[in-house]
């Protein structure tokens, strides 16, 4: 049985003898939900957009304490710019790296590795400070 009160609607009009006029009202009744529904289809797809925009406007916020860039977390010092350390995305602890900078950053608590080497950092950090001023 369908639960839909305009089905209902059209059922008794139908059973009982309808009249024009009541059949072009359920015609203008469906049309206005269909009207509806789709605006509201539009505001969610609208409303999932602006929160993706703040999310991405408020990691460019200075008072942010980190910014995430290329699968890892920098921190903001207070007095401005990054400190030069990579911390880990999940965890916000630091990330170890070898003396040679041959291999990618790595978190010590949760294993996570960095998509980058050590020895890039000063080049990532240039466009870390750039994308975030």
């Amino acid at each position: 049985m369908s639960l839909n009160p305009l089905a209902l609607l059209e059922k008794v009009i139908n059973e009982h003898g309808s009249s024009v006029i009541l059949k072009e009202h359920i015609a203008l009744v469906k049309d206005m939900l269909t009207k509806v529904e789709k605006e509201n289809s539009d505001l969610k797809k609208e409303l999932v957009s602006a929160r993706e925009e703040i999310i991405e406007l408020k990691a460019k916020i200075p008072g942010t304490k980190f910014v995430e860039y290329r699968g890892v977390k920098f921190k903001r010092k207070p007095s401005g710019g990054f400190e030069k350390s990579v911390y880990c995305p999940s965890c916000e602890v630091g990330m170890a790296s070898t003396p040679s900078g041959q291999l990618p950053f790595v978190c010590g608590k949760c294993n996570s590795l960095s998509g980058f080497k050590s020895r890039e950092l000063p080049s990532i950090l240039k466009d870390v400070e750039s994308e975030y001023p």
